[in-house]
């Protein structure tokens, strides 16, 4: 969806997408924020994205002191495909340990317990609600992924009404942006990891240089096993995110817009 936006040429899209200037580094101040949009005086509008900003009951209060009555797009994902990637995500930080490339219930508690967030950030009708009483319901978006896979102009003619700016035809609606490996050499996933919270932390700009330069592409190349779309959950797993995640996520996509509204 970032990328979407980005393609617009009425959005500007902050460079990083991942400021996050409400979360890790809000003792930066303002002005550190504002510099990452210098650039976007003559856009109509300007945003950035967030993986976490929907899961702090305190963040819309900081955005609305700070940025006043923005608009806010939310776009939701079906709760078990959120929580298997998450799980990916864990793996290849290679911190599960796994026997197998199938996650029993077992081991799936035990990494809960560890990483409650596996559950926590799949869910969302509270942190979505806290956003509607903060800034009005009508304006904050609220999209399910799903739709955007099947009906990609519907969606994005939804999200530019929301924004009040020109439809436009945009390459990256149906597009794979980033996609995640099962890492072949678990010690350059390593040095990955720890050289991007470095920049994320110290200099995010660099983040989207080396995006440029498609370094990503060619690290995924060389770094990922055949295997990597094999890691499943036996039905017992699949059974109990779907007990967990039934009542808030039925709640959730009675939140999300209807494409057939447009």
């Amino acid at each position: 969806m970032s990328e979407c936006l980005r393609e617009h040429p009425s959005v500007f899209m902050s460079d990083p997408k991942e400021i996050g200037y409400f979360t890790l580094n809000f003792k930066k101040g303002l002005e550190w924020y504002l510099d990452f949009f210098k650039d976007a005086k003559s856009f109509k509008e300007k945003g950035e994205f967030s993986a976490t900003y929907l899961y702090n009951a305190e963040i819309p209060n900081k955005i609305m002191d700070q940025l006043g009555p923005v608009k806010i797009i939310c776009l939701v994902r079906n709760p078990i495909e959120r929580t298997i990637s998450h799980l990916k995500q864990l793996n290849r930080k290679n911190v599960l340990k796994l026997n197998s490339n199938k996650f029993s219930l077992k081991e799936l508690y035990d990494v809960e317990e560890k990483f409650p967030d596996i559950i926590n950030y799949s869910l969302y009708k509270e942190g979505i609600m806290n956003y509607q009483k903060t800034f009005g319901k009508e304006n904050v978006l609220i999209l399910d992924q799903s739709h955007l896979k099947k009906n990609s102009d519907g969606v994005l003619k939804i999200l530019f009404n929301f924004l009040e700016i020109e439809s436009y035809n945009l390459k990256t609606s149906s597009q794979i942006i980033s996609k995640g490996i099962v890492p072949k050499y678990k010690v350059l996933e390593k040095i990955r990891i720890k050289t991007y919270d470095f920049l994320y932390h110290n200099n995010p700009s660099m983040i989207s240089f080396i995006k440029k330069m498609k370094i990503g592409e060619f690290y995924r190349k060389i770094n990922n096993k055949e295997s990597s779309n094999s890691f499943t959950l036996d039905n017992e797993c699949i059974q109990y995110l779907e007990n967990k995640f039934k009542e808030d996520w039925k709640k959730t996509l009675l939140l999300t817009h209807k494409v057939h509204e447009v």
